[in-house]
């Protein structure tokens, strides 16, 4: 299974799919919106992870009337967003491994250990 960021759609793809034109698209690349790989006949290939911010974009211009300006600062708080979101799991995954490490199992004082074919005794666990 391909990643999101892997790059599969061409621009007239997207212009289509999306209903813009592809020199909507290239100036979504020049403002630094996306920015699409290049196939070795130096062609623009979107990733889906282009294809969703593309939709954004279109959704702030045309539904809600967002300009240009506002798209780019809605998507750079989005992006700052995301990389907190990802440092907060960073920290939250270091913590459940330092509270793994340093935190002592409690281990059982008693146990019932079968003696024979009928008989059961309590032991003692070995201290710490």
């Amino acid at each position: 299974m391909l990643s999101d960021d892997h790059p599969s759609f061409t621009i007239s793809t997207i212009a289509s799919i999306l209903d813009i034109h592809p020199q909507t698209l290239r100036l979504y690349e020049r403002r630094g919106f996306v920015t699409p790989a290049r196939s070795k006949g130096n062609n623009r290939m979107y990733s889906w992870r282009d294809v969703q911010t593309i939709r954004l974009i279109v959704y702030l211009t045309r539904e809600r009337g967002v300009n240009l300006a506002g798209v780019e600062l809605i998507l750079g708080t989005q992006r700052k967003i995301d990389a907190l979101q990802h440092d907060i799991e960073r920290l939250r995954q270091r913590i459940i491994e330092y509270a793994q490490r340093t935190v002592a199992v409690p281990q059982a004082t008693r146990a019932v250990a079968k003696i024979g074919a009928r008989a059961l005794v309590k032991v003692q666990a070995p201290s710490p």
